[in-house]
């Protein structure tokens, strides 16, 4: 389970941490030994020799950290054996892309989320090839044919971004979770999505591009980069040239 994980963990890192303490510790009293025979001109005997040498050999022994490997498949309930993308969660369960579906990994079981013939899924592509989590806790995906959804955890159902910003044949390039519900999304020659996700409501899209008007128009639908200082401006690199946002009191953006 996510508690004996995280149990497991912490008992690595101390044990590690104790090892690396008591290695300091005996090159320390190594140091000083030497510096006194040397400072007094006398000659150690062959058995102090013998134990600083144990005592310097013990620094890179105790510190490397006794890894276990363990290999899952779909025999072990994984939906398939190729995996695309791998992030682990601020709850700390690992979520996997596979070629069919989205796998849920608790330490002991996989939860396979997927679209099947027949359901209600939103899900059109089970080839997920990129998982990105944002700070609400939503995890971002994008299928093998560039669409993004929106995963709740909570209800376990897709919200198919791509298909509800209305565009056509919409290639998403890479996703941009920032803070306060807000992820952009960069497109491949179709300028950027601003997803605004507000508690307990459907999020609200926004396009901008270079065929847009006032506050929505970009010099070119080509986006280099996108990136957040530390004064939360928003700052997006086009092939025309660079663009800055300001942040609106409802979480909109102007260029």
């Amino acid at each position: 389970t996510e508690c004996s994980l995280s149990l497991s963990r912490r008992i690595n890192r101390l044990t590690a941490q104790f090892n690396m303490i008591i290695s300091i510790v005996c090159v320390i009293i190594s140091s000083i030994t030497c510096l006194y025979f040397i400072s007094s001109g006398k000659k150690p005997t062959i058995g102090l020799s013998l134990l600083i040498m144990l005592f310097c050999c013990r620094l890179p022994a105790s510190g490397q950290l006794k890894e276990v490997f363990k290999h899952y498949s779909t025999e072990d309930g994984l939906s398939h054996d190729g995996i695309l993308s791998i992030t682990r969660d601020r709850e700390g369960f690992m979520w996997f892309g596979t070629w069919d579906g989205l796998n849920k990994f608790d330490g002991t079981t996989f939860s396979v989320y997927k679209s099947r013939p027949g359901d209600s899924s939103n899900l059109s592509n089970n080839k997920i090839r990129n998982i990105v989590e944002d700070k609400e806790g939503y995890l971002w995906i994008k299928a093998y044919d560039h669409s993004v959804y929106r995963f709740d955890k909570k209800t376990e159902q897709f919200l198919a971004i791509s298909r509800k910003s209305g565009l056509k044949n919409i290639v998403v390039d890479r996703i941009y979770p920032l803070g306060k519900g807000s992820t952009w999304l960069t497109t491949a020659g179709q300028g950027l999505l601003h997803v605004v996700s507000p508690p307990s409501a459907e999020p609200r899209i926004h396009h901008y591009s270079s065929t847009k008007k006032d506050n929505y128009k970009l010099p070119s639908d080509s986006i280099r980069f996108l990136f957040e200082d530390h004064q939360k401006t928003i700052w997006i690199g086009t092939t025309g040239g660079l663009v800055r946002m300001k942040q609106r009191s409802d979480n909109r953006s102007s260029s």
